[in-house]
């Protein structure tokens, strides 16, 4: 395709969802097309968007729980107040020619008012049981994107054969070319050393980081062991607190809330232990 497209992504919340995103987005990009994208500012994809180098128009929304069913009140207020919101934008600077959801509750709006404006749209599922969201939206998407065989049959429609696409998990180029020296160098880990990288995905996992915790000592009683564990941001005081290091052992065990050169940091691991989220598992592959 030669003609270039202007492409609005709504994608938020976890890094599972913004990660392939990204990953998508930059592609995009590299072919000529401007890519806008949608989120909350105060989630993860109001910092990690910018950064990328890509326009973000923030809005916002809250999902709802299903126990509570007057919740879904405030919800569909706040779902409605942001379709306007990017009416108003979109009628001042264009519409966008497609979009493409990636699962999170905020692209309800978007692909919303992309149903009312005729505006094209696309799904992509990254996980095995899929979200709530994109089964909301499911009826009026163009294609649905799938990265395992499993999601298959909650989008397929009768008498549309390729309505559902296997397409699997896109993964950031920043992660593919990831690099093993400068990875250990921007740790201080030695070549020779072995490399435990350890992580329970952008928002972090308290079993892992409380059993990992747990385990600071056997695993530092290997003289060449060296530990890198990303908490998330909610779980990072915990434990940092748990693990008390002193000066000597934080040589040796580095803890932070989250990862931002991923490809570099995989690329120096030996040995990774995370939780098996859609991401995390095609970046792992990836390198």
């Amino acid at each position: 395709m030669t003609d270039k497209m202007t492409v609005a992504i709504a994608a938020g919340g976890t890094a599972g969802h913004i990660n392939p995103a990204l990953a998508l987005a930059e592609e995009l990009r590299d072919r000529g097309h401007h890519v806008v994208f949608v989120g909350q500012s105060r989630k993860l994809e109001g910092r990690l968007v910018p950064e990328a180098g890509f326009d973000f128009v923030p809005i916002t929304v809250t999902g709802f729980d299903r126990s509570c069913p007057w919740t879904a009140l405030t919800s569909l207020w706040r779902v409605n107040k942001a379709k306007r919101a990017l009416a108003s934008h979109f009628s001042k600077v264009g519409k966008p020619d497609a979009a493409i959801g990636f699962g999170a509750y905020v692209e309800v709006p978007l692909l919303g008012w992309c149903k009312g404006a005729g505006v094209p749209y696309l799904l992509h599922e990254q996980n095995s049981v899929p979200g709530l969201a994109n089964k909301m939206m499911n009826s009026h998407a163009a294609r649905v994107c799938i990265s395992v065989p499993a999601a298959r049959s909650v989008f397929e429609r009768e008498g549309d054969p390729d309505h559902v696409l296997m397409t699997g998990n896109p993964v950031r180029r920043s992660v593919i070319e990831g690099d093993r020296a400068r990875g250990r160098k921007a740790l201080g880990v030695p070549e020779d050393a072995t490399l435990l990288l350890v992580f329970g995905g952008s928002l972090g996992a308290q079993h892992l980081n409380e059993r990992v915790a747990s385990l600071k000592n056997e695993l530092l009683s290997r003289k060449n062991l060296y530990v890198l564990h990303s908490t998330g941001a909610d779980g990072f005081e915990e434990t940092e607190r748990a693990l008390a290091l002193t000066p000597e052992e934080a040589k040796r065990y580095r803890v932070q809330p989250y990862i931002d050169n991923m490809g570099d940091m995989l690329a120096a691991a030996d040995l990774v232990l995370s939780r098996s989220g859609a991401s995390s598992v095609a970046e792992i592959a990836a390198l």
